[in-house]
């Protein structure tokens, strides 16, 4: 079975008393689904129709514009319907197929994980950025790594590196693991169950990636549909002002980061001033903040600052008596 063949088996065949579909075009089919969807306030109406039959066909999107007048069986577009209602009654398309593409690969999602989106792909960029040997084998940590789409991206970028991914849900673990297999980089990740970086003891990395819940609880009323109806809650929200997860991360993160390490956070709209004065209060310097494709304020990056990085070198000398 494809992944994302669930969400078509959740559609029932055709029963008794159902109304039997008549033949259509692919073109037909698509028109008449873009209708329903933009009637039902969908702005991407067509493009989300194409890339539903495009799902059941197992073909891509694309692909259709040169079938335009191919034929197709009444049960197929059974299949096609039930879906497009799905998305009527604003499911997200990637819900209904199961996966979504981050950084131009495929992943598996379900109930547990956050849908990846592509403002995140600006947190991948600045990591990045800011590494200056791509081939140097690093040590990643990805906390709360759901769908395990960042630290994929990065293990992709940097072919030698190896990484962690914790998650507070066994699910969520199992889908990452599920997705860095699909992806071909199983063999260079490994998952733990536990509440941020508290799993960790004796250990350090070059690289600490995070997408927090930073959504404040009283702005749920204001998410779409598509967000708040689908995506796990706990992924989504961050206490009363969004940054209760930073709290808890930031003062537990220098003894994870290695002296030349570099981490990078996902932040909410007007964010970027809190979280700066957080991470420099626990001990991270060169903060600087990247814009998504929207122009908003996405995420921020830091380094350890050289005399946290001294004082806890000098920590490491006395326990050893030197």
């Amino acid at each position: 079975m494809r992944d994302g063949d669930a969400a078509i088996a959740m559609a029932p065949a055709l029963g008794a008393g159902d109304a039997i579909p008549q033949a259509q075009s692919i073109d037909s089919a698509i028109s008449g689904a873009a209708q329903i969807l933009r009637n039902a306030g969908i702005q991407t109406a067509r493009l989300d129709a194409r890339c539903l039959l495009g799902h059941i066909l197992d073909t891509q999107p694309g692909s259709l514009a040169g079938r335009c007048d191919e034929v197709l069986p009444p049960e197929t577009l059974h299949w096609f319907s039930r879906l497009v209602a799905r998305r009527a009654a604003r499911a997200p398309v990637s819900r209904i197929i199961g996966e979504r593409e981050f950084w131009s690969m495929p992943f598996t999602i379900s109930r547990s994980v956050l849908d990846p989106r592509p403002d995140s792909e600006a947190l991948v960029e600045v990591l990045l950025s800011g590494i200056k040997d791509r081939m140097a084998p690093l040590q990643l940590l990805d906390l709360g790594t759901g769908s395990g789409c960042l630290l994929a991206a990065l293990l992709c970028e940097l072919p030698e590196s190896t990484g962690i991914g914790i998650d507070i849900m066994p699910d969520a673990l199992f889908v990452a693991r599920r997705n860095l297999i699909r992806n071909g980089l199983g063999r260079r990740a490994q998952f733990l169950c536990g509440d941020w970086a508290q799993a960790l003891r004796g250990k350090s990395f070059d690289v600490v990636i995070a997408n927090p819940p930073y959504i404040p609880d009283s702005d749920a009323g204001g998410l779409a549909s598509e967000v708040i109806d689908h995506d796990p809650k706990i992924a989504l929200f961050g206490g009363s002002d969004g940054l209760a997860a930073y709290r808890t991360i930031l003062p537990d993160l220098h003894r994870l980061v290695r002296s030349e390490g570099i981490i990078a956070f996902e932040i909410g709209t007007g964010q970027r001033s809190d979280v700066t004065s957080m991470l420099e209060s626990a001990g991270f310097t060169n903060v600087e903040c990247k814009h998504d494709l929207a122009g908003i304020e996405r995420c921020l990056s830091a380094l350890p600052s050289p005399q946290e990085c001294q004082d806890k070198k000098g920590l490491g000398m006395a326990a050893l008596g030197r």
